[in-house]
């Protein structure tokens, strides 16, 4: 059995380093920290009992359809008169 051996030339072996060089090492990214916020906790449990003067004041009243179109909206309904 015969065996080759082939020499590299020292071109060939530049070569072969440069196609396989060591990678850079990586630099660790550090995300901005936030500081911790204590959030005090609101008591806002609900209270059946109060009255409010939104619940009162349309009991029993029907509303038109112009004063609907003023609550829902912000705009008061003008009327335009036909001629």
């Amino acid at each position: 059995m015969i065996r080759k051996y082939v020499l590299l030339t020292l071109d060939e072996d530049d070569l072969i380093r440069q196609g396989f060089q060591k990678p850079p090492n990586p630099v660790p990214i550090k995300l901005p920290s936030m500081p911790d916020v204590v959030m005090t906790p609101v008591d806002q449990t609900a209270k059946p009992d109060v009255k409010t003067s939104a619940k009162n004041s349309h009991k029993g009243k029907k509303s038109s359809e112009l004063e609907v179109t003023q609550i829902l909206t912000g705009y008061e309904a003008v009327e335009e008169e036909l001629e």
